[in-house]
């Protein structure tokens, strides 16, 4: 069967949003290998997301998810109707919107929109921009969002039409995701369990909630890692 390999160990991404923003290197969602790919993260907001991507060599074998909500009463309730998924990605895309780099210097997406709402002007366009367009030649002929100054600034940016230097997000990529489970009750504030009926190939786990609420202290995939370049014979 194609993509039969495992593997021993990787780096997995977490990423989060919300509605079609898709963010990374952010401290509110951290990324942990200890025996199973986990989370830990906090993020709220109408149909905010949070979860795994396992890397392009990589995909993992689903069999099980572990998830540690992070609430109190109150919010238990904004918990039901929030979904657990897996996304391959789809072929072609449009641009690269998931080689992020460090706080976004390898970042070579189309996000030409500040994360205020305000539109980006070209690199080339301003002289304020001069500098970085003579040292990093990518820049030049397009608005899209960077980060030349990795050092100085925390994530992609761009300067915008009203003459600011703002932060970004980049763009969500184009992902199919499929449904595995959804909550239909409060869970339990300790560990819940969800088994699949039969495991699922994927290289994206996310959690989705419509009503806001994606704060949890842990969300673990239970499987095996696989790497999409080998094959074997069954």
């Amino acid at each position: 069967s194609t993509g039969a390999g495992t593997v021993e160990s990787i780096s997995p991404t977490c990423f989060h949003g919300i509605g079609g923003s898709y963010e990374v290197g952010h401290p509110l969602c951290a990324a942990v290998f200890d025996g199973d790919p986990e989370l830990t993260a906090g993020t709220t907001g109408a149909s905010c997301h949070i979860g795994l991507d396992f890397g392009a060599e990589t995909n993992a074998r689903i069999e099980e998810i572990r998830f540690h909500p992070l609430y109190d009463a109150i919010e238990a309730d904004m918990y039901i109707n929030s979904r657990f998924e897996a996304g391959v990605l789809q072929s072609p895309q449009p641009c690269d919107e998931l080689t992020y780099g460090w706080r976004g210097d390898e970042y070579r997406g189309c996000q030409d929109t500040a994360a205020s709402g305000h539109k980006c002007v070209g690199w080339d366009s301003t002289s304020h921009l001069g500098s970085y367009v003579q040292r990093f030649p990518e820049l030049s002929g397009h608005s899209y969002c960077r980060n030349p100054a990795p050092h100085s600034k925390r994530t992609i940016w761009c300067r915008t039409e009203r003459g600011w230097h703002e932060e970004c997000v980049p763009k969500m990529p184009s992902i199919e995701w499929t449904t595995l489970h959804t909550l239909s009750k409060k869970p339990r504030m300790l560990w819940n369990t969800i088994t699949l009926d039969e495991p699922v190939t994927a290289r994206f786990v996310r959690a989705v909630s419509p009503p806001g609420n994606c704060r949890f202290t842990e969300i673990q995939v239970i499987g095996q890692l696989i790497a999409t370049g080998l094959s074997c014979s069954v």
